[in-house]
């Protein structure tokens, strides 16, 4: 039998001694709270979701917590949501309660508004991600995002070119901001695709969430113009519901609520947030953010056509519909490519040329031929 030399005893006898050595001040560097403890380290990972409305508004607010609750289930985070949050100092006490009180290491604030009061609150909590839902900034902590809707709302103006008989068709908007009328002139140029001499009528509500003043419009529209299809740009549903009192037909947005009003609901462009958000949660978990400004398109996943099936005659806009989404897959077209003129018949897109990204999210100040706006009392 060989024999181990005390010159080997000595050594494993002195790596045991420094082994546990090691070991014991680990142990009391972790109880002593010098080394990050561990309870920390398994807390959940918390997302803040600041709405201007509320969770369950059937519009906006809740496309944005639907989808929020579905990925956190997937990938295993809380989410804490905050409910009627204005632009103004209370957007900045509702973030430092998510941050400092929830302990929220991602916040998504969800109304263009938000943007006046997010660069204080980006700098003031730099190792927090902010997401900015239909902003237009970005820095390190910030990403802004939106879709192409107004892609949806052109197909949505196709299907309300084909199903108006007087040719009127009524609009309720919030304000006119570069957003609003983008989608509000999309529509128009869809519907005049199909319908040439058709003309929109607008009216503003200049506000978001006021169901009394979007009722209001929409009741205007119906009475004074004449209109047989109603369409909108808000987050209450008061239009539909006039329009479904008048038998008048329908084109929703943001979420679907063809349930609601079967009997008038003829289409709606909705937003489905879910594989957008798993992507940006799962960057900010991981460390891999990115502080830029997104715009996805048609072909993202974030936006759908919802056409439910009942009064609408499809053979009369399947063809069309058709042929815009194949143009727009082949990116041989976008819905503001000239020609296009403005309502006072000035060209402001000449034929060859298209809008460029920064005019559309920016500077879209004007109207385009067919769209008559009517002053909200």
């Amino acid at each position: 039998m060989k024999k181990i030399s005390m010159t080997k005893i000595s050594i494993i006898v002195s790596t045991a001694f420094f082994a546990i050595l090691f070991a014991v001040i680990v142990i009391l560097l972790n109880f002593s709270g010098i080394v990050k403890n561990k309870a920390k380290d398994d807390s959940p990972y918390r997302v803040g979701l600041i709405l201007d409305g509320v969770r369950s508004d059937r519009s906006w607010g809740q496309s944005h917590y639907d989808a929020l609750g579905r990925v956190a289930g997937e990938i295993d985070v809380e989410l804490v949501c905050r409910e009627n949050i204005s632009a103004d100092e209370n957007f900045d006490t509702a973030v430092a309660d998510l941050v400092e009180n929830e302990g929220c290491r991602v916040i998504i604030a969800t109304s263009y508004f938000f943007g006046e009061r997010l660069g204080g609150v980006t700098e003031k909590y730099p190792d927090t991600y902010f997401l900015h839902a239909s902003g237009l900034d970005s820095g390190a902590n910030l990403c802004s995002f939106y879709g192409r809707m107004y892609q949806y709302r052109y197909l949505c103006g196709i299907i309300a070119g084909t199903q108006t008989k007087t040719g009127r068709i009524g609009y309720v908007a919030t304000f006119p901001t570069s957003e609003v009328n983008r989608g509000l002139n999309a529509f128009t140029l869809g519907v005049r695709s199909v319908a040439p001499e058709a003309q929109v009528f607008v009216s503003f509500s200049n506000s978001w969430k006021d169901s009394e003043r979007d009722h209001v419009a929409a009741e205007r529209l119906i009475n004074e113009c004449g209109i047989d299809v109603l369409s909108q740009h808000t987050d209450t549903l008061a239009p539909l519901e006039a329009a479904e009192h008048h038998g008048v037909l329908t084109i929703g947005c943001n979420y679907d609520n063809r349930d609601m009003f079967p009997d008038t609901y003829i289409a709606a462009c909705v937003w489905h947030w879910d594989g957008f958000y798993r992507e940006q949660l799962l960057a900010c978990m991981q460390g891999r953010f990115r502080g830029v400004h997104i715009w996805k398109d048609s072909e993202s996943g974030i936006m759908e056509l919802v056409v439910p099936a009942h009064s609408a005659d499809s053979a009369a806009y399947d063809e069309p519909l058709k042929a815009a989404r194949e143009k727009f897959a082949s990116r041989t077209f976008d819905v503001f490519y000239g020609p296009v003129s403005d309502s006072s018949g000035t060209l402001r897109i000449a034929v060859g040329e298209s809008m460029s990204d920064e005019s559309m999210l920016k500077k879209f100040d004007w109207y385009t031929e067919g769209v008559t706006v009517i002053e909200q009392n």
